[in-house]
């Protein structure tokens, strides 16, 4: 498989080791915290790890559920900045909607329980 060329150049990798660290900490505070969604977070530092980091690249790539996901990556960061920010906005609107169609399921759920007591 083909694989995008990599970023170069020491600023592009010293904003993405500081985007990872940022990324990890918000994840770790995400696993303490409910509201925030730590593990979006982390995956986000993952990926931007595996551009940046050939051996983090080759560890997700043999991960048995990550690495069969990696190709959709690889053409994300192949489209132009403008398409991935479509993209970018599609997959949030969607992830907000999901989320709070199970936030209402969850609350419609509680609030017939706490009637039928």
């Amino acid at each position: 498989m083909r694989r995008l060329a990599r970023p170069g150049g020491l600023h592009v990798k010293l904003v993405a080791g500081i985007a990872v660290l940022a990324f990890v900490v918000l994840g770790l505070i995400g696993i303490v915290l409910p509201i925030i969604p730590g593990l979006l977070f982390l995956a986000l530092a993952a990926l931007i790890a595996a551009r940046h980091v050939p051996a983090v690249d080759a560890r997700l790539r043999r991960h048995h559920a990550i690495g069969r996901h990696m190709h959709r990556v690889d053409r994300f960061f192949g489209l132009d900045l403008l398409d991935q920010l479509r993209v970018a906005g599609l997959v949030t609107v969607k992830t907000t909607l999901d989320g709070l169609d199970r936030a209402s399921r969850w609350l419609s759920r509680h609030i017939s329980g706490s009637r039928q007591r």
